[in-house]
């Protein structure tokens, strides 16, 4: 009997995908989450498109550091904003609609960073 995912499923594992990224060893997840700048330079001076890396929920790191919020994770935020302007305009590109709403937060919290 083959048994269809429902959206709840396929979103709770995507997020659960999304979790163990932040916990595996030298990836940008993991830098973004314990807010590791010298990490996360030396990922994009290894790499430059690490920065438009996606997860498993259609976030970028910008995302991510705007969802962590602490002042570690803004002060990051900023200085990436002013390195690759062109992240300013990542929206998550997979249709969850439970994560809908963190554009409108992630674009609403930009003024706080100038």
């Amino acid at each position: 009997m083959l048994v269809d995912k429902t959206d709840d499923d396929s979103e709770h594992s995507e997020v659960e995908h999304q979790t163990e990224l932040m916990y595996k060893d030298d990836t940008i997840w993991t830098a973004v989450y314990k807010a590791d700048k010298n990490a996360i330079d030396a990922l994009i001076d290894a790499d430059p498109n690490v920065i438009n890396t996606r997860g498993a929920v259609g976030e970028c790191p910008l995302h991510m550091l705007f969802f962590c919020g602490t002042n570690e994770h803004l002060i990051i935020a900023r200085d990436l904003l002013t390195r690759f302007p062109h992240i300013v305009t990542q929206i998550y590109n997979k249709p969850v609609s439970r994560y809908c709403f963190l554009n409108d937060i992630y674009i609403d919290n930009l003024d706080i960073l100038w």
